[in-house]
């Protein structure tokens, strides 16, 4: 119904006078592409545009080290909407349009050389992990993703590193 609708209002916009079934597909490709092209436009310009109103949000990342023995964290950066913010293993706050941010942390982690498995210190392991955050104006969100090592037989030991996330709830920063 909803294709039937989007279809109906772009025909005849263009002046196109049939049914939906005897559209070609390639033209409801080309009006999908255009509907695609237009929202990411509009997402462009509202994120430009702000109300005079709207305050930052504040968004907080604390990420911390639960990998056990087996494993050493050698390198991390947390990157916000594909931007790095901070390098290494401590607390990140920064400042955030309202809205929805992607998250990343990067993590290498090495093998710790410890009981039979010795032969992990020659393993670099790159662990990625994304999460979307809401920011919300004039509040503080945080968020507290934990390094682990995943149990059992299911996970190799390449595979047993891994982000867990915790994000809280948004907390008012602004002062009345």
């Amino acid at each position: 119904m909803l294709l039937w609708l989007i279809c109906t209002a772009l025909a005849s916009e263009e002046g196109i006078a049939v049914p939906v079934d005897d559209l070609p597909w390639e033209q409801l490709d080309a009006l999908k592409e255009r509907i695609s092209a237009s929202r990411a436009e509009l997402d462009v310009l509202h994120s430009i545009v702000h109300d005079e109103d709207t305050q930052p949000g504040v968004l907080r990342i604390q990420p911390s080290d639960s990998l056990g023995e087996r494993y050493n964290i050698v390198s991390s950066e947390i990157r916000v909407n594909g931007e790095v913010v901070h390098t290494g293993m401590g607390s990140w706050e920064g400042e955030v349009t309202p809205g929805l941010h992607r998250v990343e942390l990067h993590a290498r982690i090495r093998g710790s050389n410890r009981g039979l498995f010795t032969y992990l210190s020659d393993y670099e392991i790159d662990v990625v992990s994304a999460q979307d955050i809401e920011a919300v104006s004039g509040e503080r969100t945080d968020a507290r993703p934990v390094a682990v090592a995943r149990e059992g037989w299911a996970y190799s030991f390449a595979e047993r590193p891994a982000w867990w996330w915790a994000v809280e709830p948004a907390v008012t920063t602004a002062e009345p």
